[in-house]
């Protein structure tokens, strides 16, 4: 399994950890739920793929990391209401559509739309646009 290393940083603390590579699209999903704390990151992310967080916590790095494993690094930072997106997997949209998750493999349901807020910066170290 690809992996890849997520920073969350809220108002009062910051943390690192590996997820799996697939779990980028829920991680956005979860981010357009425009919530603003790591807790009510992980309650929301349990829609789109339950054991995210689980896994998360089994790779957690103690301090946390800002640098980048497997197929990269994504940081998103809550108070600056910014995701800065380092890997090379999938790029970082604004918009899309991604699929739920059990922990190993993608559901075969139909897809889940996810927008993240206007007021949120996407900047893509590795897909940029023109």
């Amino acid at each position: 399994m690809s992996v890849i290393r997520l920073i969350l940083i809220d108002k009062k603390t910051a943390v690192s950890g590996l997820v799996p590579s697939n779990s980028i699209g829920p991680l956005f999903s979860t981010v357009g739920e425009n919530i603003g704390t790591i807790s009510e990151f992980w309650k929301k992310s349990k829609t789109f793929d339950p054991d995210l967080e689980k896994h998360f916590k089994d790779y957690q790095d103690n301090p946390p990391i800002f640098e980048s494993h497997g197929d990269g690094l994504i940081v998103i930072d809550y108070p600056r209401k910014r995701i800065e997106s380092y890997q090379d997997f999938q790029p970082a949209r604004r918009r899309g559509i991604t699929f739920r998750h059990d922990g190993q493999k993608t559901l075969e349901e139909s897809p889940i739309e996810f927008e993240i807020p206007e007021n949120w910066e996407i900047i893509d170290h590795i897909f940029e646009e023109p």
